[in-house]
């Protein structure tokens, strides 16, 4: 009796544990927050504009811009296409195959007066020989041309009237122009840098030989040495600011440098035998002449101080009028070592010496050119 009577207290007890573990799930239940819905996403429609499409107008019609420009900075020539471009693309200039045109220097020359046709001549060559051809043709004698700075015509000395009296002609032999018309002897003409005056010897009134300046044009004649003596073989130094000549003053011809107006003559040489024809180098570092202080004429070059006096030829004959070339490297000079008076050339130093002219008459005087 006893044993049922506990039996049933315990399933009542068993009964409302579980009946509290109801109640306790039911209100957890109650305590949770219940989900919130997510509201669908609003289905979007496009609204619908109705565009005005304009009329087009031809006279401005739209450009359509091309995906790749092809620019050349070259002549405004357009050459016309063979075939059709690639879509897309605009060719505006091709790029020709433009060669240009150089045109050849041509070579120096050289200056000199000949006899080879039996009158004394003037003729030009190259400086190496070849392409002499003769400028004038006079029954007086032609000689000693002097180049103009640029080249274009040269001065030169001419007995066609009777006595010497200065010249000058162009480059090709034509424009023959008279510069001096004296009753005595003018000659040796040679030119400043500019081209605007040229130095000359003279007969003065004494009857010596005196170094005159005048226009390129033959006027404003002037007389610039008035010794006793003979003043002769004017050059012009590369910047024009002195003369420099050859002189008899003291006793031998000696060498001798001036302002271009006549003033402050020094004397560079001091020989008992004559020092000849002075040149101005084109840098005006040198002096080129020729001296028989050896026995015969040979060329010499020395400083504008007159110092540093070396010979430069060296032989049993004649070597005289030197001449510089335009760039200082090389010396023309004519010389009879082989018998006959030729033209001849040298480096600077005096090596290398080679005979440009080759005949039985005679080559002097030469005159390097441009």
């Amino acid at each position: 009796m006893i044993l049922l009577m506990l039996l049933a207290v315990a399933a009542v007890s068993c009964d409302a544990g579980q009946q509290l573990d109801d109640a306790r799930e039911r209100a957890a239940s109650l305590l949770e927050p219940e989900p919130t819905a997510t509201p669908p996403s609003p289905q979007l429609i496009p609204s619908v504009v109705e565009e005005n499409t304009p009329t087009p107008d031809p006279d401005h019609a739209p450009t359509q811009e091309p995906d790749v420009v092809v620019i050349a900075d070259i002549p405004n020539v357009i050459p016309t296409p063979t075939t059709a471009p690639e879509p897309g693309v605009i060719v505006i200039a091709d790029i020709p195959n433009v060669i240009p045109t150089v045109t050849p220097t041509p070579p120096a020359r050289i200056a000199f007066a000949s006899d080879r046709e039996g009158d004394r001549e003037i003729y030009v060559m190259h400086t190496d020989g070849s392409n002499q051809a003769r400028m004038t043709k006079s029954p007086g004698r032609d000689e000693a041309p002097a180049w103009s700075p640029d080249g274009s015509r040269f001065a030169f000395l001419s007995f066609r009237d009777g006595n010497g009296e200065i010249y000058t002609m162009n480059a090709d032999g034509s424009n023959l122009t008279r510069l001096t018309n004296n009753a005595e002897f003018d000659g040796g003409p040679t030119w400043s840098p500019d081209g605007s005056r040229i130095a000359f010897t003279a007969i003065s009134d004494d009857g010596s030989l005196d170094v005159y300046v005048m226009n390129a044009d033959g006027s404003g004649r002037a007389q610039l040495t008035s010794s006793r003596a003979h003043d002769a073989g004017p050059s012009w130094s590369p910047d024009g600011r002195r003369i420099v000549f050859y002189s008899g003053q003291d006793r031998g011809n000696e060498i001798y440098t001036m302002f271009p107006d006549g003033t402050n003559q020094l004397r560079l040489t001091d020989n008992e035998t004559p020092d000849l024809e002075p040149v101005w180098s084109p840098d005006g570092t040198k002096i080129l002449f020729y001296s028989f202080r050896d026995g015969n004429a040979q060329v010499y070059v020395m400083e504008t101080d007159g110092t540093n006096q070396i010979r430069l030829t060296n032989n049993q004959d004649q070597d005289e009028f030197p001449t510089w070339s335009r760039d200082g490297s090389k010396i023309a000079f004519y010389s009879n070592r082989t018998g006959n008076s030729d033209i001849f050339i040298m480096n600077a130093d005096g090596s290398n010496q080679k005979q440009l002219t080759d005949n039985a008459a005679i080559d002097k005087q030469p005159d390097w050119g441009p």
